[in-house]
């Protein structure tokens, strides 16, 4: 059996660790003159697979994924990639030899070579374009229509996904197109 190797959280040292095999600790430590015995930092996760914990020093708290914290503390990442890649798909699996170091282009190559890409046939959900009969207009992108509503691209697509309810635009008046044309 792989020993198991542990290693101070950097910006929490003397407050938590996080080990080789995906676990985070809280510290031994003296808090406000008694002694509080370290623990397991129970993990979080977000829905998606990832496992998050949350770290708490001088009353700032900040929620961080799991496997950035065994990355940073044992790979080394000479050319400063930003991604962090779990080798067997398993976003779960925050194992030392399960992570390494990529770059977002590298991370979506993975996933292709891998299956765990589902959308490799191009068949995008997504509205490529707007027919807006409010306006009377045909926009070619969801871009281009939030430019004329004057809204943040985030913001027009968030309504028209529905994951922001727009008090402003009647949306049963809004027509997707869709890849095909459709």
């Amino acid at each position: 059996m792989e020993e198991v190797l542990l290693k101070p959280i950097a910006g929490y040292e003397g407050y938590y660790c996080v080990s080789s095999d995906g676990m985070i600790y809280s510290c031994d430590r003296v808090v406000s003159g008694r002694k509080v015995k370290g623990r397991v930092i129970r993990s979080k996760n977000n829905g998606s697979g990832y496992w998050f914990v949350v770290l708490s020093r001088d009353n700032k708290r900040a929620q961080v994924y799991v496997h950035r914290l065994v990355c940073e503390a044992f790979l080394e990442n000479p050319k400063e990639k930003c991604c962090v890649n779990h080798k067997d798909g398993n976003p779960g699996n925050n194992r030392l030899d399960n992570l390494e170091w990529n770059t977002h282009q590298e991370n979506v190559v993975h996933g292709y070579r891998t299956g765990l890409n589902t959308n490799q046939k191009g068949g995008h959900r997504l509205a490529v374009g707007v027919i807006d009969n409010l306006l009377g207009m045909e926009f070619a992108t969801i871009k281009e229509w939030c430019e004329y509503r004057g809204l943040t691209y985030a913001t027009g697509r968030n309504y028209l996904n529905g994951s922001n309810k727009c008090r402003i635009i009647d949306l049963s008046a809004i027509v997707l197109k869709k890849k095909d044309g459709k």
